[in-house]
């Protein structure tokens, strides 16, 4: 996912300017956490671009352009820029222009302060790239602003990665009571307590991964491993 860059709002990250390094080794590669959507009871209505700017299942490219024309027309209110930016990055991202989505992410969030959607897709982004303390800062950010069952997990794969176990499986525990836990969160949780050497209780947390194609591949090959 799901997860930044010339941020001048919370520090230095990957300048949109360079291109990214490769991704940092980590225990395993996790599957991207659906990018947030910011949400909010009054969803607005700038015409018919509005609600496929919105609509995340749309192809990457149709819902770029849905959100450009949107920006383009203009008379937003401050939230919904902030929306229709954070969705074009995602949309970005989606077309592997990273670049462009950490720009359009880091816009959102600087226009709203108070959205933690840009947070967390730019959380998402370090983590991938092995930026783990911006990835840690930023996935506390977006908590601090709305606690999310996928703000706590890429919170505990940033802990993951720094070996820092104990907190990663309390982020996966304070997720947990937000609700049902996430293929991402679940991986995570296997992972850690491999970590830990209990290997049975990893097994254990990879028992119904498979949201998606993508996440039972990786639980089927974290399983492999454990029983190996």
């Amino acid at each position: 996912f799901a997860i930044a860059i010339a941020l001048g709002a919370v520090g230095g990250y990957l300048s949109v300017d360079m291109a990214p390094p490769a991704p940092a080794a980590s225990i395993a590669t996790d599957p991207s956490p659906p990018p947030a959507v910011p949400q909010a009871s009054d969803e607005g209505n700038y015409g018919p671009d509005w609600p496929v700017c919105r609509d995340m299942s749309n192809d990457p490219m149709i819902r770029f352009r849905a959100c450009n024309n949107v920006l383009a027309q203009g008379g937003l209110t401050t939230s919904h820029q902030s929306w229709a930016l954070n969705n074009r990055g995602t949309a970005n991202l989606g077309m592997h222009n990273v670049e462009a989505a950490v720009k359009d992410y880091t816009a959102a969030s600087k226009i709203d302060p108070a959205n933690a959607s840009p947070y967390l897709n730019l959380a998402n982004i370090a983590l991938q790239y092995g930026r783990l303390a911006e990835a840690l800062e930023l996935a506390d950010k977006a908590l601090a602003l709305s606690p999310s069952e996928y703000g706590y997990c890429a919170r505990a794969a940033a802990l993951r990665d720094f070996g820092r176990v104990a907190e990663g499986l309390a982020a996966i525990d304070a997720a947990e009571k937000l609700g049902p836990l996430s293929d991402c969160s679940k991986l995570v949780r296997a992972d850690l307590l491999e970590m830990r050497g209990q290997n049975g209780e990893a097994l254990l947390a990879l028992a119904d991964v498979g949201e998606d194609d993508q996440a039972a591949s990786h639980g089927a090959c974290r399983r492999a491993r454990l029983q190996a």
